[in-house]
């Protein structure tokens, strides 16, 4: 089916009945393909066409002229379009984990500070909270707690679907732009939609000329595929060699390391195997305070390498560490533009059952490494802006909590609760009826029914509890895990606080709105 609109305004914004069957919708202007979408169908009921939200669809370059929309979709979807904005019903959600409005969302892509701004680009599904259409969203903040949507900024088109990549200022003025454009390197995915059939994978560039608002593609400086499926292109500027440095994920658990001097003519210096690591990397740079460095090598698994790097060869040390205790954060990267720390924020695989949205993010943490025994250990702490919004709303010492709740919750809030117990004493939380419980003797970590293994003997244990995400980490920042409360409309919301043990040295509660 075919129908034209005559487009007054910037935007179409489309009926989405989210998990359902996807049918492919096409956009034309005057016979020229704009999009290929993937949408699911929704059921025609008695008060007509079934839909969750509404997702724009930016045809701004058409404002006075008319699209073609096509698909096999009933009059009702058709008739269903709207052209002003339908804003999603607000759902209960957490305070400070940024999450999309609607949609999907996966891996943080394109992270770069500038003019006071943190942006994060992630990989984003509009039309539905399952994966699909890979595009890149986008969202701000000033201070790395505070999140605005920002719009969509690249969206499938013939050289395939938007995967993951990196953002970084052009400082050096190179591909014939001003020095304050901010670039993005990402991978077109060709072959993993209709219209990119037959394409292969390879890395692009896109840059802004206004702040990160909109994004501009270019064909300047593609990298042709190397392997099947290379992706996830991570750079930076390695000043003792003079050259930007890309690693770039290859197949399996190999990776390449490329080198270039003005963005787009790019040589393989180095093809790496690192066991298990798979897809996302990063190269990233430690200094101590006695002027040495280390290195590590980063992959989406939250596995790390520790390593030197001369600008041509990363050298693995005998080692490797595991950033997560647990499988629920995934593909975390660093932002580019900020020189007097590392800052990491991961995707976290959240269910997110009965809502119009999928996924979110966890809270951005700062990177140190530690050497301990002849290891190297990497640390996440909470960044220091949420150290300086945090306000104590409780602080007792020497006493047993009982079970006995200790701390009403109040709505839109995070919390970070620190305890401290004697290393035999096993400690709980209770948070809204879900439960949490650590065996310093055994190094179990129990949320719910869900167990995995901690290190032993800590005294110390920080949990940060957002609505329906908790983060749970030592005192170092070096055991980290993340948990989802599960299927429990009620408890969506943060309202009470309990904690008890056998011996509680020490109970701190700080709230973050």
């Amino acid at each position: 089916m075919r129908r034209q609109f005559f487009m007054t305004g910037d935007k179409i914004w489309i009926p989405i009945a989210c998990k359902k069957q996807t049918k492919k919708l096409s956009v034309y202007r005057n016979e020229r393909q704009l999009y290929e979408l993937q949408i699911p169908a929704g059921e025609i009921g008695a008060k007509g066409y079934a839909c969750d939200y509404y997702a724009p669809v930016p045809l701004a370059d058409c404002m006075g002229s008319t699209v073609i929309l096509e698909g096999d979709f009933p009059e009702e979807f058709f008739l269903g379009i709207k052209f002003r904005e339908e804003p999603p019903v607000q759902e209960r959600r957490p305070a400070l984990h940024f999450t999309a409005n609607t949609g999907w969302v996966n891996d943080p892509n394109g992270l770069v500070y500038a003019d006071g701004i943190y942006h994060l680009f992630f990989q984003y599904n509009p039309f539905d909270s399952e994966w699909s259409n890979m595009s890149w969203g986008h969202a701000v903040s000033r201070d790395l707690l505070h999140w605005e949507q920002w719009e969509t900024v690249l969206y499938p088109d013939e050289n395939g679907t938007m995967f993951s990549g990196c953002g970084l200022k052009n400082e050096k003025g190179l591909l014939g732009l001003d020095r304050d454009t901010l670039l993005f390197f990402y991978s077109a995915a060709g072959g993993t939609n209709e219209w990119s059939g037959g394409k292969e994978f390879t890395q692009r560039i896109a840059y802004s000329t206004d702040g990160g608002k909109t994004l501009c593609k270019t064909n300047r400086g593609v990298l042709p595929t190397i392997k099947k499926e290379n992706r996830d292109p991570k750079i930076f500027w390695h000043c003792e060699s003079e050259a930007y440095i890309m690693s770039l994920w290859l197949e399996g658990n190999t990776f390449a390391i490329l080198r270039s001097a003005d963005l787009e003519q790019w040589k393989t210096v180095q093809a790496i195997e690192l066991e298990d690591a798979w897809e996302c990397p990063d190269l990233l740079r430690f200094t101590f305070e006695d002027g040495s460095e280390k290195w590590i090598f980063w992959s989406a698994d939250g596995y790390y390498f520790p390593g030197d790097f001369d600008g041509w060869q990363f050298v693995p040390d005998k080692t490797r560490g595991r950033a997560y205790a647990n499988d629920l954060a995934y593909a975390a990267q660093t932002w580019s533009g900020v020189d007097d720390r590392i800052i990491s924020i991961p995707w976290l695989r959240t269910k997110n059952a009965g809502k119009c949205y999928k996924g979110s993010f966890g809270l951005p943490r700062e990177f140190s490494l530690i050497k301990e025994d002849n290891t190297y250990i990497l640390c996440q702490k909470p960044v220091r802006e949420w150290t300086q919004a945090k306000k104590k709303v409780l602080h007792k010492t020497g006493f047993k909590a009982g079970g006995r709740v200790i701390c009403l919750a109040e709505p839109e809030t995070a919390y970070e609760i620190n305890v401290g117990f004697q290393s035999n004493s096993e400690v709980y939380w209770s948070l809204s009826g879900s439960s949490l419980s650590y065996n310093p003797v055994t190094g179990v970590l129990k949320f719910e029914s869900r167990e995995i293994i901690f290190p032993q003997k800590l005294t110390q244990l920080s949990v940060i509890a957002d609505a329906d995400i908790l983060e749970i980490s030592d005192e170092k920042g070096a055991a980290l895990a993340y948990f989802e409360v599960e299927n429990k409309e009620e408890q969506a919301e943060l309202k009470e606080i309990g904690i008890f043990g056998e011996e509680l040295d020490e109970v701190l509660i700080f709230a973050v709105k």
